[in-house]
């Protein structure tokens, strides 16, 4: 599998300014074949909506938790029907014990006093 990254910083003779310029270089890796199990915190929201978006397109991650206070006890692909091909996981209460032996990474998606009060209980 072919992936492409940014390879050069140029250095412009004009303005004297070093800025990137879009050069891609192929490099190759092997997948590792570990799946990463995830959990969103705060899933029933648009910053939500779109981590399940973009992880969904990961090789290497299934989503294994997604919780919603208000939404608690419905499937992600009710809340939002774009989903239904993608997400069908049972959005849950928090409960950071829980959460926490569901997933390898967890990702906020909270408004920042109310993550403010959720992560300290992760990290312990």
């Amino acid at each position: 599998m072919a992936f492409f990254y940014w390879s050069s910083v140029h250095f412009c003779f004009v303005c004297g300014a070093n800025w990137p310029v879009i050069q891609l270089t192929p490099f190759f890796y092997e997948r590792s074949h570990i799946m990463l199990n995830v959990a969103i915190v705060g899933a029933s929201g648009y910053t939500g909506l779109e981590l399940i978006r973009i992880l969904h397109c990961h090789p290497e991650v299934t989503v294994t938790c997604l919780t919603s206070e208000q939404s608690a006890g419905k499937r992600i692909s009710e809340v939002f029907p774009t989903l239904r091909t993608r997400c069908d996981v049972v959005l849950e209460n928090l409960e950071p014990v829980r959460v926490a032996e569901k997933a390898d990474i967890i990702f906020t998606a909270l408004p920042h006093k109310a993550a403010m009060e959720v992560v300290p209980t992760f990290l312990k």
